[in-house]
């Protein structure tokens, strides 16, 4: 029952997500409840790793965690209907899943930001501005034009590079569940 939901939140915020680049609270905080409630309901609290309220709130935590850390650093890196999707997988799924399907996700997310800046044209200037401030000895390596000041090169605005990461999230986490159903002898 949680993976078909987890299925059915994760369908509907990529069709959102891509549609008006919003993942909804409708969505992701239901999902969460639902979770919590339907391990606490099924498994108690403390069933079996994975199983339980008490795996269901420590996967919560540790989806939404990660995307809300990074997102303290740089707050265009997720948007917080990423960080509540991550975490309403690790309510639904449970805290040993979760890790796989953050790692899964950072594989998905890589792969797609590189074919989303291939498909823009916009790759090889962002990797030379990232490369180039990075190897510069003269002190000036920020990589911004003319001393420091103005757009930094290979900058691009949030519209021209818009990432909608709720994709990678249900990529990566649907990958999870697959390799799980497969190991299970179901698929």
């Amino acid at each position: 029952m949680v993976t078909a939901l987890t299925a059915v939140a994760l369908v509907v915020s990529v069709v959102t997500d891509l549609r008006s680049r919003r993942i909804l609270n409708v969505v992701t905080v239901p999902a969460m409840g639902a979770g919590l409630i339907l391990h606490l309901a099924f498994h108690g609290w403390d069933a079996a790793p994975g199983l339980g309220l008490k795996w269901s709130l420590i996967g919560l935590l540790a989806g939404g965690l990660p995307l809300l850390l990074f997102s303290a650093f740089d707050p265009r890196a997720f948007g917080m209907g990423d960080v509540k999707l991550m975490a309403a997988v690790g309510a639904l799924m449970g805290w040993p899943f979760v890790l796989r399907a953050l790692v899964y996700t950072a594989v998905v997310g890589g792969v797609f930001a590189l074919l989303v800046l291939l498909w823009k044209g916009k790759l090889t200037r962002t990797l030379g501005g990232m490369l180039g401030g990075l190897f510069r000895r003269d002190g000036q390596g920020d990589g911004t034009e003319g001393g420091g000041e103005g757009k930094k090169k290979g900058q691009q605005s949030r519209e021209e590079i818009y990432i909608p990461y709720g994709v990678a999230i249900a990529g990566g986490t649907l990958w999870a569940i697959a390799l799980d159903l497969y190991r299970q002898g179901i698929l």
